[in-house]
């Protein structure tokens, strides 16, 4: 065997290696239980400043969204005290936006092969005041609406985007101790968070939410 013959051989070698490295890296199909990081949401709602700056009120949301995915036995999930210590260091060193531009960096430094980016896209109160024996009684209903976008680390591109919707109804005596402000209006923090929870829970495990789309169980308008 001649010098040319064995290093093509050497060459058809190394051809086919890469090609079976190029498709261990493909992308991993969203059906077979990937693994999953989730970055603290963004807040496009209506909320006060002073909600906004409180990171765990934002980090809450994720960890919604966190919990229905676990509990859903699909996905794997990076542990988000793991994420956010990533996410803090790569703030450091870049913008600090976590997006499809930013998600092969991400999941590589995760280990994930999807992003499930959030955002709070808009939380709302109606409030109606009645008296009854010279009690004044605010109730509310405060409304949230989230997206979640399943983005593929590997290519940047979204895979699902689905939204959820909840509603949280409360009555409230005048002079809460845990206020949020909406507006003009301020209402109970507690049924703030219940009405996102139950919108990102309604984005991920609803009837026209992730999974089901994931499922085939969501019919396509035409």
């Amino acid at each position: 065997m001649t010098y040319f013959h064995v290093k093509k051989i050497i060459a058809s070698f190394l051809f086919m290696a890469s090609l079976a490295g190029m498709s261990m890296a493909a992308t991993v199909s969203i059906l077979d239980h990937p693994t999953v990081a989730v970055p603290a949401f963004k807040n496009k709602g209506i909320i006060s400043q002073q909600w906004e700056a409180q990171r765990e009120d934002l980090n809450q949301a994720a960890d919604f969204a966190t919990e229905s995915l676990v509990n859903s036995g699909k996905f794997d999930v990076v542990e988000r005290t793991r994420l956010r210590e990533i996410t803090d260091e790569y703030a450091l060193t870049n913008t600090g936006l976590v997006d499809q531009t930013t998600a092969a960096s991400i999941g590589h430094l995760t280990g994930a092969q999807y992003l499930l980016i959030g955002s709070i896209n808009s939380v709302t109160a109606r409030k109606s005041t009645t008296s009854l024996a010279g009690a004044g009684t605010n109730r509310y209903k405060v409304s949230a609406t989230v997206s979640v976008r399943m983005v593929d680390v590997e290519t940047g591109r979204i895979v699902l985007a689905p939204m959820g919707r909840a509603t949280e109804k409360n009555v409230i005596i005048k002079g809460p101790f845990n206020i949020v402000r909406i507006g003009t209006a301020e209402v109970d923090e507690q049924q703030v968070s219940s009405a996102i929870q139950h919108a990102v829970e309604d984005a991920i495990d609803g009837p026209q939410g992730l999974i089901a789309h994931m499922e085939g169980r969501v019919k396509t308008k035409r």
